[in-house]
């Protein structure tokens, strides 16, 4: 009776309309709003990565400014058709600007912010005095950000197609993108409550920093509400364990001079606490020189990190060998799964349901 009732089930959800306004909505045609966007975002990031008060065009800033840029093109551009060879024609102006649309125009411009593909350029020029080919430079800029771009393609059934795999670091995004576009009286907090913006604004008396004020609170790690409790408290203990514990028994101990070191500081020291100098050890054509670092050594000492630098370094080698143990135990079975799987071959998975009415990308490209 159970499974007559499991597979009754299963043939009404498979038969559902699944289709829905935000899926079906019309293709718009505005794709020169994303470029822009995507252009000046880039270009405006690159050029305040080099300032010392940096500025970033976040996902937020692309999300509200294009929201009245859509809707502008939306209501001056004429919606005549006009007709091409073959039988075919286009408009300027397709219909409304959708969620869809406007989810797709945020994509494209928050797709690259910056290349960190410039900070081995910038070595190059500031540490070793080397100028970098702008032809060199440029091929070599377009080929990682295309192998970058071309890995979540290349790996969407795995990180895209299986209805598990949430971002919760998008949810805010896609917040704000229904907020834009749906229509609803609710809210959470009274924007007009002077008293509550002096108790716990930024340039007001930020009462309970800790945990009011949400700039404050989001400065580093982003918002802790998009982060999974079992998230949070596997970095609390891993906080605890390394800069608690092993850090400060490490530092005191002296182990490795880290005594006569500054705490935190990711540069390489002499024995005497100064920055050790890279540009003794180097010839003029930027490679390492031995004799020059051995009589170097023999005056300043060896180069040594501070113990911040060792923590940081010993996690950052220690989780790449731990993030495959962990993915081959916990999700294993599942990769070895969706090696096997397609869009038309998902059970009643929901997601790969709404997913399989678009025409996917080919692999190749």
């Amino acid at each position: 009776m159970n499974e007559r009732r499991t597979q009754t089930h299963i043939e009404e959800t498979s038969s559902t309309d699944v289709h829905s306004t935000y899926i079906d909505a019309e293709q718009w045609s505005y794709e020169e709003v994303g470029l822009s966007l995507t252009l000046i975002t880039t270009a405006v990031n690159t050029y305040f990565r080099y300032k010392k008060n940096v500025f970033t065009i976040l996902p937020f800033h692309v999300i509200v400014l294009s929201y009245p840029i859509g809707k502008f093109l939306a209501f001056v551009l004429p919606k005549k058709q006009f007709k091409l060879c073959f039988g075919y024609s286009f408009s300027l102006n397709p219909g409304q600007f959708t969620m869809k649309e406007h989810g797709l125009t945020v994509l494209m411009a928050t797709s690259i912010y910056s290349s960190f593909a410039l900070n081995s350029i910038d070595s190059q020029r500031i540490f070793y005095n080397r100028s970098v080919n702008p032809i060199a430079a440029i091929i070599f800029i377009v080929s990682i950000q295309l192998i970058c771009l071309s890995i979540p393609g290349i790996m969407r059934r795995f990180l895209v197609w299986p209805s598990a795999m949430m971002w919760p670091a998008k949810f805010p995004y896609i917040i704000l993108l229904r907020t834009l576009h749906e229509k609803s009286t609710k809210i959470i907090l009274d924007l007009h409550d002077f008293v509550l913006s002096q108790l716990t604004g930024a340039n007001g008396f930020a009462i309970g920093t800790l945990d009011f004020d949400w700039y404050t609170l989001t400065s580093f790690l982003n918002s802790p509400i998009i982060v999974p409790k079992w998230c949070q408290i596997n970095m609390f203990i891993g906080f605890v364990l390394s800069v608690g514990i092993v850090a400060p028994i490490v530092y005191y101990s002296n182990l490795w001079y880290t005594k006569i070191l500054p705490i935190s500081y990711l540069e390489f020291f002499n024995l005497n606490g100064n920055l050790y100098d890279i540009n003794q050890i180097i010839d003029a054509q930027g490679r390492f020189n031995v004799t020059a670092y051995e009589m170097y050594n023999r005056v300043y000492g060896s180069p040594h990190l501070s113990i911040a630098a060792i923590v940081a370094f010993a996690l950052s080698f220690a989780i790449v060998s731990s993030l495959i143990v962990h993915t081959g135990l916990y999700h294993g079975r599942d990769i070895i799964k969706q090696f096997r799987t397609s869009l038309s071959n998902r059970d009643n998975d929901i997601h790969c349901t709404h997913r399989r009415l678009s025409v996917s990308v080919s692999k190749f490209l």
